[in-house]
This record gives C-alpha cells, structure tokens and sequence, in this order.
C-alpha cells in the first residue's frame, strides 16, 4: 500500500472510531430516559431502541414500536425483521 492510500486508511479509522464513540455517547444518553436503549441494525437501517428489537417470547416477535430514531445506513447488513 502506497503511503498516501496508508495515511487515508489511517484517517479513516481514526473517523470510524469517533463515529462510533459518538454514538455509545448518543445510547448512553438514552438510557438516561430509556435504560434498556440499545442499537438494532435491521438489514440497511440502524435503529436506537428505547427496549429490545424483539419479545423474548418463543417466536421472537418484532418490537417496532421500541424503535425511537432510525436512519438508512447503506451496505450495512444486519438482521431484519
């Protein structure tokens, strides 16, 4: 790898880390309000939850209405409901 394409990678973690750092700080905010807040990455989208995505039931039923905010996050995979 050429040193300008290391110096980007480098600065991309460095962004991904803070990125992520700013929403640990985001769910720690919640759970002020909503002390089971928690992220749901259902397929492309990311969710804060204010509770669980899912009943602990045997058939796991969707929690949709404990979802407070989502935003489209593409190429992110995840699971769906």
């Amino acid at each position: 790898m050429s040193t300008e394409n290391e110096d980007n990678m480098k600065s991309l973690i460095v962004r991904f880390r803070r990125a992520v750092r700013t929403l640990n700080k985001i769910r720690s905010e919640a759970e002020k309000v909503y002390p089971q807040a928690n992220y749901y990455l259902e397929e492309d989208n990311l969710h804060l939850m204010k509770g669980p995505s899912h009943d602990s039931s045997l058939n796991c039923e969707a929690q949709h209405e404990n979802s407070i905010a989502m935003e489209y996050m593409p190429r992110s995979g995840g699971g769906g409901w």
